[in-house]
């Protein structure tokens, strides 16, 4: 089982996030197919039946996995994964995926998992990331991450129109997109790592906006459905990662401002 934790949407408590680490026992045959089946379902405009039938390890052991559920009837509406991945000199979280479901994207349900993605990743006994990673062809998630871009001390790649991005962060990047994405072409302006969708090209029916035009902008220029923007989110101190874990509402006792060790600099 993993680690329950509710979390009050509304004063109905209408979801509770359930957290699994490496160290919790395997989901069962049943209990994937039931979280696959109920995702299918929330998510009907999006190609989930196919995207978990491309990537069967997904709900297999990983560093921390996160499930949302309505109260009412035990529902899965939402899913995040994250796992460690080590380059050739450069450790990062790699947010594997995001599902939501449809009517719940505005609701508080997303940053409740991304709070219980952290809890369960400090609980496991690790530090937080000093990068973390999405490959994405979602400009609403890379907008998410954007919102940290102005916490001190982060700095997030790729650059977008009319920004920067320090030239010393490169040689990570590229060891990032070499571990991610083998034998893909990196785009370094862009951040675009060209066919790194991994037959999962349909997921997405149309580009679904995130309504920050440049954002939007950047995604309709430089992306493809065969496409993904590689997003990363480096935590260039202890005290970065100390405000995005306040920001998400992770409790002050489970706070570890130690960071992994990242190769950067090094």
């Amino acid at each position: 089982m993993g680690i329950a934790v509710s979390v009050l949407a509304t004063h109905e408590a209408r979801f509770k996030t359930e957290i699994f680490t490496r160290s919790s026992p395997p989901l069962s045959t049943e209990s994937q197919a039931g979280i696959v089946a109920d995702l299918v379902a929330a998510m009907p405009t999006y190609g989930v039946a196919d995207y978990f039938r491309t990537k069967p390890a997904l709900l297999g052991a990983q560093e921390v996995t996160v499930l949302a559920r309505e109260t009412a009837n035990g529902r899965c509406i939402g899913i995040a994964v994250a796992d460690w991945c080590t380059g050739q000199s450069t450790r990062f979280l790699h947010i594997k995926t995001v599902l939501i479901g449809e009517t719940w994207h505005r609701g508080p349900a997303l940053a409740a998992m991304w709070r219980a993605l952290f809890m369960g990743l400090l609980a496991n006994g690790s530090p937080f990331p000093p990068v973390i990673v999405i490959k994405t062809y979602n400009p609403k998630s890379f907008s998410a991450m954007r919102a940290f871009a102005g916490v001190i001390d982060t700095v997030i790649y790729p650059a977008l129109e009319g920004e920067s991005f320090p030239e010393v962060l490169m040689p990570a990047v590229r060891d990032i997109a070499a571990e991610l994405a083998p034998g893909r072409r990196l785009d370094e302006r862009s951040g675009v790592i060209e066919g790194a969708a991994e037959g999962v090209a349909g997921f997405y029916r149309t580009l679904p906006l995130c309504g920050k035009k440049k954002v939007d902008r950047h995604f309709q220029a430089h992306l493809t459905p065969d496409d993904r923007l590689l997003g990363c989110l480096f935590a260039l101190s202890p005290r970065a990662g100390q405000r995005i874990l306040k920001a998400f509402g992770v409790p002050r006792k489970m706070v570890d401002t130690r960071r992994e060790p990242s190769g950067l600099g090094q």
